[in-house]
């Protein structure tokens, strides 16, 4: 529909209780990913029908929060116990069914193709449950988008097609990140959606460089440097191009994942593509090759991690592949948001976040609203290195006078395991020092606490993993 901690650090489950708090979702399709949380409409606020993108943000303590847009605003769930989001916040908008956002230091900002320029949000107080509109940007001037992207290395956040700058780049300085300064743009060509990159060291370093889904003229990179003279590096296509809509550069910053979103509608390829680029010169990039998954769904965003990429794909929902080898890449598993179908439409998974030390992942589908998922299963096919790697189990559970809190770490760290109430109040310290690498195993054994649910938050070294145990006497 045009114009419309990558660290996997820790993962954390609850081995055998996938009935708490995983519970199965009647009718949609899933291999190696489980759904840990979905969130309709209903439970939001802004009567809304209709969802556009989502995007993650972690507090400086360490919470994290999916961002869920939706046509009349923007939803804040905290999601640090991600069988149980909670709504914390949430921001009004003028009516539009495109919608984007993104996120620098404790603000985030949000865009639609209707108005309201760019809204600032603050979120400085997220964590006690509160999220304030600061103000409305009109700079540049422009009062409409349809992107915004951030790069939190260069402290600068950048609009995509706007209304000036015939739909092109506009940048803003954040350095006061509550007010946005406008710095300059690039109208070369329309901009749909774009990512941006400081090379902070090799042939380009000290360079910002931007990767622009140009819409029907194909993929561009920009030399962003110099905001006031942005300049194009190179201009590519490849075969079957209808409408390059989004895409997503590896973390050595070699290969780019392209994604076309009418290339399938027009009958130029016959099920749900993408395109590889080798971008090493970005002054000549070398298109590699393609691949599909042979479903007919047509493809919308992605985001990767590691050596996943992670695409919400309209109708067949969530797909993950393993791009370990980037000419043998496979689906590695999904989880089908929308079960209606397969079909060639705009119906379905729209956008995915994937950048939360916890390991989560975030969905919003048009039609369904918000998921969050577990994809541990398929993580396995990731080599990068897990300093530490939490795998907490605690059994019986639920239980009635005792259970056993097993961990197991792979290096050693400074830990601290914790029993909090539905409410947030700590009610025991199960443990706190140091602990050598291997396994653990650890009783609780509650004196006064009553019946009902609660967390063992479980922190090692920077990381820290939650999950449900329920008291039952």
């Amino acid at each position: 529909m045009p114009r419309s901690l990558r660290t996997i650090c820790a993962t954390f489950a609850f081995v055998g209780l996938t009935g708490l708090f995983a519970p199965a979702h009647a009718g949609n399709d899933a291999s190696g990913i489980t759904m840990l949380a979905t969130i309709p409409f209903s439970e939001l606020p802004g009567e809304n029908v209709e969802a556009n993108d989502i995007y993650g943000y972690t507090s400086p303590s360490g919470r994290e929060y999916a961002l869920c847009g939706m046509r009349k605003g923007l939803a804040f769930l905290e999601i640090t116990t991600p069988t149980a989001p909670v709504v914390v916040g949430y921001t009004t908008n003028t009516e539009s069914l495109w919608g984007d956002m993104c996120t620098h230091g404790t603000y985030a900002y949000k865009v639609n193709e209707a108005a309201n320029g760019i809204q600032v949000i603050d979120m400085t107080n997220i964590d006690s449950g509160s999220v304030t509109l600061v103000t409305e940007i009109f700079d540049g001037p422009q009062n409409s988008s349809h992107n915004i992207q951030a790069n939190n290395e260069s402290g600068y956040i950048y609009t995509l097609g706007s209304d000036n700058f015939g739909g092109g780049i506009m940048a803003f300085n954040v350095s006061d990140p509550a007010n946005p300064v406008f710095e300059g743009g690039w109208d070369g060509n329309y901009a749909h959606d774009a990512l941006f990159r400081s090379y902070p060291s090799g042939t380009y370093a000290g360079r910002e460089f931007s990767f622009v889904a140009g819409g029907g003229g194909g993929v561009h990179i920009v030399d962003v440097t110099d905001k006031t003279n942005m300049f194009s590096m190179s201009a590519s296509t490849y075969p079957g191009i209808s409408y390059t809509h989004q895409l997503w550069l590896d973390d050595d910053e070699r290969y780019l994942y392209v994604n076309d979103e009418l290339d399938e509608l027009v009958g130029n390829v016959p099920t749900t593509t993408t395109y590889v680029f080798d971008v090493t010169d970005l002054s000549n990039p070398v298109y590699l090759h393609s691949f599909t998954n042979g479903i007919t769904a047509t493809d919308h965003n992605m985001s990767g991690r590691g050596n996943l990429l992670f695409q919400a794909n309209y109708e067949s929902g969530l797909r993950v592949y393993d791009i370990a080898d980037v000419n043998n890449v496979s689906e590695v598993g999904y989880y089908d948001t929308y079960p209606a179908g397969n079909e060639i439409s705009f119906n379905g998974a729209w956008g995915v976040f994937t950048e939360f030390a916890s390991g989560v992942v975030i969905v919003s589908d048009r039609a369904s609203g918000f998921w969050i998922f577990d994809p541990f299963d398929v993580t396995s096919v990731d080599p990068s290195p897990n300093p530490v790697r939490l795998l907490l189990d605690a059994s019986p559970n639920p239980f009635s006078e005792s259970t056993a809190l097993s961990f197991s770490l792979e290096e050693s760290a400074v830990v601290r395991l914790d029993i909090v109430d539905s409410s947030g109040r700590q009610v025991d310290q199960v443990f706190g020092g140091t602990l050598d690498a291997g396994s653990h195993r650890m009783p609780w054994h509650p004196k006064s606490a009553q019946n009902g649910v609660y967390f063992a938050i479980l922190k090692a070294g920077t990381e820290t993993r939650t999950g449900r145990i329920v008291l039952s006497r």
